[in-house]
């Protein structure tokens, strides 16, 4: 009687023994185990970009979360401070699957929007009415795919390429380089292949200097754009019929009157988005 007694204070007054975890601990483990189990996999499986990424992703919440309810439901359950510890570990775990899956999920393309502030009515016509543009017919050909007749490398004066007016993107142009030191132009062999010619013409936001340039046009020696002042702040648009012309003359100039103060900051003037509809 006195050595039954005497196991059962050892057992409960020994100071090294560990208490058990409250009730609410237990709970809470619990369900962070399962919500690692069973969210994180499905979260895992669906979001991960590859087949052996959502494989990995699956067994590692799995045994976290089989682990946490399993040492939750022993007889022999760590201390309070051990099992809070596997609880955050799972909370932790469950948070890294949720983020991870969220960036690696695709995303869906967003539709470009116009450029801002566009005139659209600022294409004159060979008798000069104003014209408003018209919409870009299919198998319209882009003028940088043309070769120019004439244009000297060693000047580097036209340059093809990307620019940008005022942020918008446009991924093909007719760059002059050295227009603010003078009148720059360029000539192209339409043959009479095509009926229209569209074109935005500005000041590109890579220029050093932002003063506006003058942009021109001519068809078969004809002068049928004439746009003064063409700021960065407002790149315009060109439309005009090209109906039965062979040669389609593109120019950038200062303005009347702008001092000369080359070779000081370069003012880039581009022919951005410079389309031929073909004739019918």
């Amino acid at each position: 009687m006195e050595g039954r007694h005497q196991r059962a204070r050892t057992t409960t007054d020994d100071p090294e023994s560990e208490p058990t975890p409250p009730r609410p601990i237990i709970a809470v483990a619990r369900w962070s185990g399962a919500a690692t189990s069973l969210t994180g996999t499905l979260v895992a499986v669906l979001t991960f970009p590859t087949l052996l990424l959502k494989i990995i992703g699956a067994i590692v919440c799995g045994l976290i979360g089989v682990t946490i309810l399993t040492t939750s439901r022993a007889r022999d359950r760590p201390a309070p401070r051990g099992l809070l510890s596997l609880t955050s570990a799972s909370v932790a775990a469950l948070a890294l699957v949720i983020t991870f899956g969220r960036q690696a999920a695709p995303v869906e393309p967003v539709p470009p929007q116009a450029a801002p502030n566009l005139s659209t009515t600022t294409a004159v016509d060979p008798v000069g009415s104003t014209k408003s543009a018209s919409p870009v017919s299919r198998g319209a050909v882009s003028l940088t795919t043309l070769g120019p007749v004439e244009n000297d490398p060693a000047e580097n004066l036209w340059t093809p390429g990307p620019v940008r007016f005022r942020g918008v993107p446009h991924d093909h142009a007719i760059s002059a380089t050295g227009a603010w030191c003078g009148s720059n132009q360029i000539e192209y062999p339409l043959d009479g292949r095509f009926a229209r010619f569209t074109a935005f013409v500005g000041v590109v936001d890579e220029s050093a200097e932002t003063k506006p340039l003058d942009f021109y046009a001519l068809t078969d020696g004809n002068r049928v754009v004439d746009l003064a002042a063409v700021s960065d702040k407002a790149p315009q648009l060109v439309d005009i019929p090209v109906t039965g012309v062979k040669r389609l003359v593109i120019g950038v100039k200062p303005p009347a009157g702008d001092p000369s103060n080359c070779p000081g900051p370069e003012r880039v003037g581009a022919w951005a988005d410079p389309l031929l509809t073909p004739g019918e």
